[in-house]
């Protein structure tokens, strides 16, 4: 399915976002009524972001939706697929906006490709169901 530029599938328990730019505030709304419209009685959450294109960084804004709904509903694990410093640099600020309302850390690791980023999550997954 599509939420705005990106496209979002669903896996069981897991969200395979490809991320095409900058994740504006209404898109950060859209996935956050996605993740609580299909996940809500799942135990575990894992997420799977692959950027393909790399924007500017988020707003403000887009960083309080997800740090909200993340405390909503938290992610049991997220990997992230990129090259980009940038792009490393963006989500560990959002991380770092989402871990200011948790108490538990989420794992979060970064890959040079989908097939490693998908390893790791099953090794999550089998440590986390």
């Amino acid at each position: 399915m599509k939420l705005g530029k990106h496209d979002v599938l669903i896996e069981g328990n897991l969200v395979v976002c490809h991320s095409r730019g900058t994740l504006e505030p209404q898109e950060a709304a859209d996935f956050a009524s996605l993740v609580r419209q299909h996940f809500a009685q799942l135990p575990s959450l894992y997420l799977l972001l692959v950027v393909h294109e790399i924007g500017k960084p988020p707003s403000p804004e887009t960083r309080r939706l997800i740090a909200q709904w993340n405390q909503q509903r938290p992610i049991t694990g997220a990997a992230i697929v990129t090259s980009s410093i940038l792009v490393r640099a963006a989500v560990s600020m959002v991380a770092a906006a989402v871990r200011a309302f948790q108490s538990q850390r989420t794992p979060l690791a970064f890959f040079g490709s989908e097939e490693a980023a998908r390893q790791w999550l099953a090794t999550q997954h089998q440590a986390t169901p």
